[in-house]
């Protein structure tokens, strides 16, 4: 017989390198990423990249700022200690935001975007610190070389992105910042590179260190790195629909919080915790998970839907409530989870043992005065002084923004991202705008040789050829786009366009009644559809069709032309049905957020 292999046992008190199990440890932490891309192919096939994103940015993104929430204002023992925090940021932060929305102005915006980034980076560098901890080492070295690695290698990818990239960019114009030279911007993605390459090389050397000491780095930790850094390539590089690869980060980031948050209050209530919403909601048992998840659900649930508000006021007031939840979360986590305190390393099973030397505390000597440099930026009132003067420099810079879609800003954008077909199509747009029109073609077939599958270029194509009676060149681009995804109103409008001009009103009628069920408040689509009625001689639907028009945009040009020609009562039927004003439909004529994919998948 063959005797059987008992399986290994850890030496008595060695220390336990996973926060709860191996099992639950790559189910909600490490090997997730491979979970979410799963979720997200499958999604994909029957909703659009940005119904995901509208989907996962309200119900996961805004849903995951509720435990934090729960902790910071039931907790007595936190709300007493960081009182004035949570009672002065809602406030400040809130006015802020609602502030530059009823101004018209980007700051703000940016600034959720570029905090957004840094605090996916810090969660990924907290859970290294865990892993660090799990094995007691919690030395300061090895903390600096965990946050040089996050910090260079999250650069480098987000600059590798052309989307996020041309986003950040444009942000950064859009709120009056200054320039950079497009020779710089190119240039970035390499420096970024290198310096990760040169942080991963001191990083390797640490741990070899490390290994020769006896005190080998934790294996879970570099694991995590590795799944980590190499799904962010994934999604941010290697998917040619950026949306999808913002849907499949946000559920990894989302699915590692809530997880590490459960475990964490679970542990702090069975240790007596004195909050009694957490007493009641953090037990064991599928059901308290399954109310966990809906309450999360449930505060993301208020981020649907500000769109379809048809107030101006209201609008800015739900946006400004949204945007302010997400800084409220991103500054509530840089305190209240410090895996330094004792009390969030008891609550993830930190606790000191035997030869942990425990957190690092300041030194005597002459290095002193950082230390107290840094316990004076954690301080209320440094911390108000330094929000004051951001928002105050965002605010003064602000006249010096570039307005977007503007042919200085979509030429500055296409020079310093070039490889970005999104930077691409906006400016093709702002050429044709301007009348440059096989300026604006080059461009287009430059965001069409980036990204095959771009609706909004094969569109905009679309509309130069049929402005230059290239017919059968412009239905083909319509009918890529509207293959490309069928939802797309604008494709089944224009094709509706070149129907009507070969003279096939009843099936121009019906793709334009299918564009309006598509985008119910596309005016194009309106104003065409009087026009095919008109000539099916139904005068009368045509004219509610074309006050249908004015009332979504009194402005648009065509509708009042054709409702003028309408009132003319010494027109001929021949008259008046070749004097008709057809109205293409494009990107920046749509009421809202398209419901298909966009060049590279830039986020609304």
């Amino acid at each position: 017989m063959v005797a059987r292999k008992s399986p290994r046992k850890r030496p008595t008190g060695a220390p336990e390198p996973w926060i709860r199990s191996r099992a639950w440890d790559l189910s909600y932490i490490l090997a997730t990423p491979l979970l979410c891309l799963a979720a997200v192919a499958a999604l994909s096939e029957t909703l659009s990249s940005l119904d995901l994103w509208l989907g996962v940015m309200a119900l996961g993104a805004m849903g995951h700022h509720f435990p934090g929430f729960l902790r910071a204002y039931s907790d007595p023992q936190l709300f007493r200690r960081f009182r004035t925090r949570f009672l002065l940021a809602p406030p400040l932060l809130f006015f802020a935001v609602l502030w530059f929305a009823r101004e018209g102005l980007h700051g703000m915006i940016l600034v959720v975007a570029l905090w957004g980034i840094w605090h996916g980076m810090m969660q990924h560098y907290g859970f290294m610190r865990i892993y660090d901890a799990k094995l007691r080492r919690r030395d300061e070295a090895s903390a600096r070389w965990d946050f040089a690695l996050c910090l260079s290698w999250f650069t480098a990818l987000v600059l590798w992105s052309p989307g996020r990239l041309h986003n950040l960019l444009e942000g950064l114009y859009l709120s009056g910042l200054p320039q950079l030279p497009a020779h710089w911007v190119r240039a970035l993605p390499e420096v970024a590179t290198g310096l990760a390459v040169v942080a991963s090389l001191g990083y390797l050397r640490r741990i070899a260190q490390q290994r020769q000491a006896g005190r080998p780095a934790s294996v879970v930790k570099l694991g995590l790195c590795a799944a980590t850094f190499g799904f962010l390539l994934l999604a941010f590089v290697g998917m040619d629909d950026l949306l999808l690869g913002l849907v499949a980060w946000e559920l990894y980031h989302d699915i590692q919080y809530l997880a590490i948050v459960w475990i964490f209050n679970r542990r702090v209530t069975d240790a007596g915790s004195k909050s009694r919403p957490m007493r009641l909601l953090f037990r064991p048992g599928v059901p308290y998970i399954a109310l966990y998840v809906l309450l999360c659900l449930c505060w993301g649930a208020l981020g649907f839907g500000h769109d379809a508000l048809e107030s101006a006021d209201a609008k800015q007031l739900a946006v400004a409530f949204v945007l302010t939840s997400a800084l409220l979360h991103f500054y509530f986590d840089g305190f209240i989870w410090k895996v330094r305190e004792p009390e969030t390393s008891e609550g993830l099973g930190l606790a000191l043992g035997p030869g942990d030397a425990g957190p690092p505390k300041p030194t005597p000597d002459g290095m002193s005065y950082l230390f107290r440099a840094a316990a004076l930026r954690r301080h209320p009132a440094f911390q108000l002084v330094a929000y004051c003067l951001m928002v105050g420099l965002l605010y003064l810079v602000s006249p010096r923004a570039l307005e977007r879609g503007s042919l200085e800003l979509t030429e500055l954008l296409a020079e310093s991202v070039p490889y970005s077909p999104e930077a691409a199509l906006d400016h093709g747009v702002a050429l044709r705008k301007k009348g440059r029109y096989a300026d604006a073609a080059e461009r287009f077939e430059q965001a069409l040789a980036l990204d095959p599958g771009c609706l909004h270029a094969n569109n905009e194509l679309g509309i130069l050829r049929n402005a230059e009676g290239r017919l059968d060149e412009a239905h083909r681009h319509f009918s890529r786009a509207q293959q490309a995804n069928r939802g797309y109103a604008p494709a089944w409008n224009n094709l509706a366009v070149l129907a009507a001009k070969n003279g096939d009103a009843t099936h121009s009628e019906s793709l334009l009644r299918e564009a309006l069920r598509q985008a119910p408040k596309l005016a194009p689509a309106w104003n065409n559809l009087a026009a095919v009625l008109v000539l099916q001689e139904r005068n009368s639907e045509a004219a509610v069709a074309l006050t249908r028009a004015l009332a979504l945009d009194p402005g648009h040009r065509e509708s009042l032309a054709n409702q003028q020609l309408l009132a003319d009562t010494s027109l001929s039927r021949e008259e008046l049905s070749h004097s008709l004003h057809l109205a293409v439909a494009s990107r920046e004529r749509l009421p809202g957020p398209v419901s298909g994919r966009s060049c590279g998948g830039r986020s609304p």
